[in-house]
């Protein structure tokens, strides 16, 4: 099997993670073992990527998706774990393209878990309706006491 380049899924989570409005890189503990490229939201880290020799270490939190991710932490604990907390860690060789099609949804579940429902390109939480202020009513007249 041939080795999959550093740059691939790197580039395409970089890619997946950039494409919400408003998300800043930045590099977490660098200079350090770990080190790691950082996705903010609203100033809340949601997807840190590291490069760890012949691995990739990716955290993210999740929400709707802790139960697939508790599933496949019960198939493959090496490679997917879940904390209390909703904080995924997905652990693969970067001989493999990894489970994009995962990554793609837990990404933008990450990302949206962060970002205030009132922001522009937020997606809606919940089925909550919308509040509904009722008109004031003003009156010339002063109450009595």
């Amino acid at each position: 099997m041939a080795k999959a380049s550093k740059g691939d899924l790197a580039t395409w989570l970089r890619g997946r993670a950039m494409r919400h409005e408003g998300v800043e890189e930045t590099v977490a503990s660098a200079g350090t073992p770990a080190e790691s490229s950082t996705y903010l939201a609203s100033k809340k880290a949601f997807l840190f990527v590291a490069s760890r020799d012949d691995l990739y270490e990716l955290r993210l939190k999740l929400g709707a998706s802790k139960a697939e991710a508790s599933r496949l932490s019960s198939k493959s604990p090496d490679r997917f774990a879940i904390g209390a907390t909703g904080w995924a860690k997905i652990t693969f060789p970067k001989t493999e393209a990894g489970p994009r099609p995962i990554l793609e949804r837990w990404v933008d579940e990450s990302h949206a878990l962060f970002v205030p429902a009132n922001s522009k390109g937020a997606a809606p939480r919940g089925n909550a309706p919308a509040m509904v202020k009722s008109p004031m009513v003003k009156s010339g007249k002063k109450a009595k006491p």
